[in-house]
This record gives C-alpha cells, structure tokens and sequence, in this order.
C-alpha cells in the first residue's frame, strides 16, 4: 500500500488513547463509526460482492472528514480509480 507504518501505528495510538473511556455502560457506535459501517454496504454494492471487508470499511473511512481519515490520508492511504 506504499504507507508509512511506523507514522500511522503511532499517531493512531495517540488518537485512540485521546478518546474518552467509558466503563458500567452499554457499549454503542459513534454517529461516525455508524455512518463507516452503511457506507460499507454501499462499497459492497458497488463492487458486486456478497459480505462486508476490510476493504470496504477502509474505503469508507476515508471518506469521512474524521481524525482517523485524515491520519490515513497523510500516510499514504488513497481510494484507488
């Protein structure tokens, strides 16, 4: 994928730990995380495949306007043509 590991498993840990810990709770999706997963479905569609992959969810990530999106787009991630 030609993306620079080190930079990207490191600023990911960074946003990760950034983010709030809940503990007691139910667990629930982010309005982000939520909106990944059905664009996901809408990669699927488009490539005519039967389940969601990784390269779905990827491809959907970074079409969000999100931390992570942008970590991925600085080390070289790109939504081929």
């Amino acid at each position: 994928m030609n993306i620079n590991e080190s930079i990207l498993r490191t600023k990911l840990e960074e946003i990760v730990n950034a983010y709030p810990k809940v503990s007691g709770q139910q667990a629930y999706l982010s309005p982000t995380a939520n909106s990944v997963l059905q664009n996901a479905e809408k990669e699927l569609r488009e490539f005519k495949d039967e389940f969601v992959s990784v390269e779905h969810l990827l491809l959907s990530l970074l079409a969000t306007k999100d931390k992570i999106s942008s970590l991925m787009k600085d080390v070289g991630f790109d939504r081929p043509d």
